[in-house]
């Protein structure tokens, strides 16, 4: 190994430096979730004054989202991916190799995937470079793995992960279309019900005695999630909890919806299923290899 002999009393026990950083990745993600939690018990949620010209309006959180929530998850992900490094790298030290170019081989494709392997990784044996390939660590191929390598880039020399918080609310989207085509038909909605996945939206044409009844499908009220600053589409001016009830004191972390990877997603959730991955990865390993 290229290690200096002066190095080698700091050295921890194989795979313990993999497993350190995954627990340190499981508490960045609990404190993540906490911060959030505590966020959610003392923000105010409300509409803004109704734009008519757009017919929209604006979501106000007061105060703002914690400014430490992308940090915390750049932490989390930092300790995640280098996980996987230090896995590898015991690898080598527990075979004597050198480690120098080792580090957990991510990839564009399958193809510079196996030339990456056969380049780095051969003097380590046939039966980790399988392992390694098995894991299809490459764009196509595992996509939770591929995912904990591109959100550290970006994390690291790209930008800040931006991080939208959301609040759960219940949208009628029926009583949205209904009002949206009332008001392109020139017509005023004299009753309006809702019933299970049917709604029903009773017009009538100014000056015109004929009545006439809307059924809408499939769009029953259902659970949305608004993020702060957003802008809002309403068809009409008034009371808006004809459109949207009362948020329900839920509030949410999400990536950007122009993500590339992870468009509007749960990252909360989405940090589950990395660090759920990376878990996966080092029992593999340190089971076949230790």
């Amino acid at each position: 190994m290229n290690e200096p002999p002066s190095y080698q009393k700091y050295l921890l026990p194989p795979f313990e430096g993999s497993k350190l950083k995954l627990q340190r990745a499981r508490c960045h993600l609990e404190e993540f979730e906490n911060t959030l939690s505590l966020y959610a018990k003392d923000v105010e949620v409300r509409f803004g004054p109704f734009d008519t010209e757009r017919s929209r309006r604006r979501v106000y959180f007061t105060p703002s989202p914690p400014s430490s929530l992308p940090l915390i998850f750049g932490d989390f992900i930092h300790n995640t991916r280098s996980s996987l490094d230090i896995l590898v790298i015991d690898v080598a030290r527990r075979r004597e190799k050198s480690i120098d170019k080792i580090k957990f081989p991510f990839a564009e494709d399958e193809t510079k995937l196996e030339i990456l392997l056969n380049k780095d990784f051969r003097r380590l044996g046939d039966d980790v470079v399988a392992a390694l390939s098995s894991q299809k660590p490459f764009n196509g191929g595992n996509r939770n793995l591929r995912l904990i390598h591109d959100l550290d880039i970006d994390d690291k020399h790209k930008l800040v992960l931006p991080t939208y918080a959301a609040a759960a609310t219940v949208m009628d989207g029926s009583r949205i279309m209904a009002e949206s085509f009332a008001q392109a038909s020139g017509q005023s909605i004299l009753h309006y019900k809702q019933s299970g996945p049917i709604s029903l939206a009773v017009m009538q044409a100014e000056g015109d005695g004929v009545l006439i009844g809307l059924p809408i499908f499939g769009q029953s009220p259902y659970v949305t999630y608004l993020r702060e600053g957003e802008d809002v589409y309403m068809p009409s001016d008034g009371d808006h909890t004809r459109f949207f009830s009362d948020f329900t004191g839920e509030i949410v972390a999400q990536f950007p919806k122009q993500h590339p990877k992870v468009p509007g997603a749960n990252m909360v959730s989405t940090a589950r299923n990395l660090l759920a991955t990376a878990n996966k990865v080092f029992e593999e390993f340190s089971s076949q290899f230790g």
